[in-house]
């Protein structure tokens, strides 16, 4: 029993055309499918990392920092990060200054970027020896410049807590658990100096995208009381056994939103879907 990866991320727009346009203009994804109130995005024969956009009756409001409380980023892989960040100030999105640092014995070059329906993107490039962990998307194709939706960032009050609820109920794994500090991510993120973050990130037994990362920020001052009409809002998971997943959660004494939908960290909604392996 194990959530295999998560399969869509359903976001909440107020201009679903207008929406779908920046995230195909920034990151090449296609129109998998449309219906009357949503429209599915992804790569063509990548089975897992898709995003679902969910058109809804809100106002926009102000857009949330990095470090405000909740389902806050989304994250690719780029061959080519300046030209991705190009490509998404040109669609609209708002990207801050590209970083490098160590990372793993080697050196990370990564940004940051503001794009549509409040959703801040983290953006990794991929090195001469490909990406960090799968990516069927880039694997498939090397003419590609992006991958398919690799994680899902949710800023959280309690990292431990979080962790727990995918590893214990969901039997994923912890891949990285660690804090980052100093000038280079106060550059690439925009906290105050003398901030820090841990990120904490899990995966299924294949390690597929994408993944459910958590990150919680200390030294930064949040927008209290924030509720957000548009942006993440859930996520769909894949599991091998959906009978033996829910009852998992049940045991945990896990909030249930509705049939198979749970309520997971800082509001998050994880909808369970079964697949056959």
């Amino acid at each position: 029993m194990s959530f295999l990866s998560i399969d869509e991320v359903v976001i909440h727009v107020v201009d679903i055309e207008a929406s779908a346009k920046f995230y195909i203009g920034a990151f090449d994804l296609h129109m998998l499918a449309s219906e009357n109130d949503s429209i599915l995005l992804g790569v063509l024969n990548s089975p897992s990392g898709r995003i679902r956009l969910r058109e809804v009756r809100a106002r926009e409001g102000v857009a949330p920092q990095v470090w405000d409380l909740g389902p806050r980023l989304l994250g690719m892989y780029s061959r080519n990060l300046a030209s991705t960040l190009k490509r998404i100030e040109s669609a609209g999105g708002t990207p801050r200054p590209l970083v490098s640092y160590p990372y793993g014995g080697g050196e990370m070059r990564e940004a940051i970027a503001l794009g549509s329906d409040h959703v801040w993107w983290t953006l990794p490039e991929v090195g001469a020896d490909g990406p960090r962990q799968p990516s069927p998307a880039l694997e498939q194709n090397p003419a590609r410049q992006h991958g398919e939706l690799h994680t899902v960032v949710v800023v959280v009050e309690d990292v431990d807590q979080a962790i727990a609820f995918f590893r214990d109920a969901g039997g994923m794994a912890l891949l990285f658990d660690g804090v980052m500090q100093g000038e280079v991510f106060e550059e690439m993120i925009g906290f105050p100096s003398g901030a820090s973050l841990r990120i904490a990130f899990l995966a299924g037994p294949e390690k597929a995208p994408a993944r459910i990362e958590f990150m919680s920020f200390e030294g930064v001052e949040r927008s209290e009381g924030r509720k957000d009409n548009i942006g993440i809002r859930r996520i769909v998971m894949s599991t091998t056994d959906l009978a033996e997943t829910l009852a998992k959660f049940v045991e945990l004494e896990c909030r249930m939103i509705s049939e198979n939908v749970i309520e997971g960290p800082a509001g998050i909604e994880v909808e369970l879907r079964e697949v056959k392996q």
